[in-house]
């Protein structure tokens, strides 16, 4: 019995390994479909690669059980103890590696899966043959720590906690991320894979360090977008490995022969899919870069202030639909920087926007922000329809006053270069170099006093 029990678990080991490579990217094949999602990976989170993991190894345990059901009366409860090692052993090996080494490389990933499958049947077989675990009660709560462990599986694929087990690792971005996130919304994907592409709205408040009541979109409490990177593909590692397993479950390998043999199919395996798939374009969390402290407490919340709102006016550009309003939109944010550049060059300046920071840049944001509501709720409407019309009609006086500020910044030169000019062209007509009719004409400081002026803005 013992032999036969051996074959069954390398049989079954053999068959998760197969299959959760498998299931890794089933969900990508079945075009994102819902149902495919309960038993499949969704993303490259840690959750999810525990899934593809149990999925299979729950299924041949089901089926395992009907050929050992009378030779192991602890079988539930040693298959149960066997499924929660090899499942804390993906999450123990994978934060220990990467909080020593940094960002783990895909070969590192696969051979901890393979390496929990492992640990999964050699703590099985260990278990089963000892004869542990075999009173009635721990035979039920086996029984149901199975069933649970799959239920809260599949219901995390729907409902996901807000917790970094669950969402991709900044190394894994996501293989399927850049193909994904396009389309998963109206696809109807699980939320999991939604909480990468389109983050929850959060309220951000001024009075706790974050940011004027103005409803933004962020990935762990910070605004973003997603950058495009070349990554290399997974598909030649899964297949080299592959070869291993199917290898090893059809031909003999016990001898030195057998495994060079082995190894020379796999490297060929590996370059083939390699030629096949090459680099992929995926996008990723691209994070804003944090400023270094500039030792002003102002200007470094100016700084703070301002990354988050062009980070908002990017993200409701993507979102508006629009032409004209996101061509606004484009415009506010290029002065917007000009703007908190040309402060960050000259912290003296910072008194003059500060009316433009505590309410001009806000206002226009909430704005924006109600704007955009009304252009998703997808009905005509007496309020909706009032709403974007009195944006859009405001949209260009808000860029005219934000370009008047930018230029305003400039009020102190522009009256400095025409103090100079002044007194050049009085020093050349004293030293005969120029004719009168030749002079130089200063020009009018005027308008560059007026600019300094407050800047006048219903809103």
């Amino acid at each position: 019995m013992r032999k036969k029990l051996m074959r069954w678990e390398i049989t079954g080991f053999l068959f998760v390994c197969a299959a959760g490579t498998l299931l890794h990217f089933v969900y990508h094949w079945s075009g994102m479909s819902v149902i495919a999602a309960a038993f499949s990976a969704v993303n490259e989170s840690t959750w999810e690669h525990m899934k593809i993991l149990f999925v299979p190894y729950f299924a041949f345990t089901m089926v395992q059980f009907t050929v050992f059901a009378e030779a192991f009366r602890n079988y539930f409860a040693c298959k149960a103890m066997s499924a929660l090692a090899g499942l804390l052993t993906i999450p123990l090996l994978f934060y220990a590696l990467t909080g020593a080494f940094g960002p783990t490389p895909d070969w590192v990933n696969i051979a901890i899966f393979f390496l929990s499958a492992a640990v999964m049947y050699a703590a099985s077989h260990y278990l089963l043959t000892r004869g542990a675990l075999r009173g009635g009660w721990q035979q039920l709560a086996g029984f149901v720590l199975l069933w649970l462990l799959l239920f809260l599986f599949v219901y995390f694929t729907y409902r996901t906690p807000n917790l970094p087990l669950f969402l991709d690792p900044p190394s894994l971005a996501g293989a399927f991320l850049g193909s994904l996130c396009g389309v998963a919304e109206c696809c109807g994907a699980p939320r999991n894979l939604r909480n990468v592409c389109f983050p929850r709205q959060q309220s951000l408040d001024r009075g706790t360090g974050e940011w004027y009541h103005i409803t933004v979109i962020s990935l762990n409490s910070e605004a973003i977008r997603l950058a495009t990177i070349k990554r290399r593909s997974t598909v030649p590692y899964y297949a080299a490995a592959g070869t291993w397993v199917l290898y090893a479950a059809v031909f003999p390998l016990y001898k030195a022969g057998h495994f060079l043999l082995l190894a020379i199919v796999s490297a060929v395996v590996f370059l083939v899919m390699n030629a096949i798939c090459g680099t992929q374009t995926v996008e990723v969390p691209d994070r804003p870069k944090e400023e270094k402290p500039t030792g002003n407490a102002e200007l470094d919340k100016m700084i703070r202030d301002g990354s988050l709102a062009i980070a908002e006016m990017k993200r409701l550009d993507d979102a508006i639909e629009d032409e004209s309003i996101s061509a606004d939109i484009v415009r506010l944010e290029e002065v917007s920087r000009k703007i908190f550049d040309r402060v960050k060059e000259d912290p003296a300046k910072l008194p003059q926007i500060r009316k433009f920071m505590d309410y001009y840049l806000p206002t226009t944001l909430k704005l924006l922000n109600a704007y955009d509501r009304a252009a998703a709720a997808g009905i005509s409407g007496e309020n909706v329809d009032a709403t974007r019309t009195k944006v859009e009609g405001m949209m260009r006086t808000i860029v005219a006053a934000f370009e008047k500020q930018l230029d305003s910044l400039f009020g102190t030169e522009t009256m400095d270069i025409s103090a100079d000019i002044t007194v050049l062209e009085t020093m050349l007509q004293r030293e005969g170099l120029v004719d009168s009719g030749d002079a130089l004409h200063a020009q009018d400081t005027g308008s560059a006093a007026q600019a300094m002026g407050d800047i006048k803005l219903e809103l």
